[in-house]
């Protein structure tokens, strides 16, 4: 729940439920709280409005590269997350002093570092379109009709390729030869496309070619 006080000086103190419910009902705070929908309850609205607000924060300059106008606000975010990803190393931390270990990933702050991490972007997202009532939708992976690889959000799977590579996307609104000519900026490796490519069908398939179903969530967890 997110609690906003007319009265600045109370958004600043901690509260008891009890207080918090007493300034609520006397009108000085007013409560709301922000829903996360599945991709698969997201009208065409909700569709419009998430992807806009990613072009946008495209288009925003770049905090950590604020001279920079190559990169924006949202590759800020990729950077972030490919620093922890580089993070994750085998190297013996005696072989090597500027070894670190990969906090958001490998140990308990898994989840809370992620949770801060969309939470942020989340309000970027909704600074930068003056909206409010814009969260991250979440994909309920269990469910096959859930899936966010389509050509009205993220767009639809990578092109097939001959070594089973991720391939490129050709529609929806972050493909490179669309109508927003999404580049990719922050990269793995200076080689890597300038295209954004994905391949979905190998990350939601088990074995035999079947879908990850229900069945499967207790084994995974």
């Amino acid at each position: 729940m997110v609690v906003q006080c007319v009265i600045n000086e109370i958004g600043k103190m901690p509260l008891s439920i009890t207080k918090t419910k007493y300034l609520i009902n006397k009108g000085f705070c007013k409560e709301f709280m922000k829903i996360r929908k599945s991709v698969k309850n997201l009208s065409s609205e909700d569709k419009d409005k998430f992807v806009n607000a990613i072009l946008r924060l495209k288009k925003s300059p770049s905090i950590i590269y604020p001279d920079d106008s190559t990169y924006s606000r949202y590759d800020d975010y990729v950077e972030i997350h490919m620093n922890a990803m580089m993070a994750m190393s085998d190297t013996n931390p005696a072989e090597d002093p500027d070894w670190y270990p990969g906090w958001a990933h490998n140990g308990p702050a898994f989840l809370p570092w992620h949770r801060v991490y969309l939470l942020q972007f989340e309000k970027d997202l909704q600074s930068v379109t003056q909206d409010d009532s814009i969260t991250v939708p979440y994909w309920e992976w269990t469910d096959n009709d859930s899936s966010p690889i389509t050509p009205d959000l993220m767009g639809s799977d990578g092109e097939a390729t001959k070594d089973n590579s991720p391939g490129k996307v050709l529609d929806g609104p972050f493909a490179y030869n669309g109508p927003n000519n999404w580049t990719i900026v922050v990269k793995d490796e200076s080689s890597d496309p300038d295209y954004l490519t994905r391949e979905e069908r190998r990350c939601t398939k088990v074995a035999n070619n079947r879908s990850i179903g229900p069945s499967h969530a207790d084994t995974i967890l």
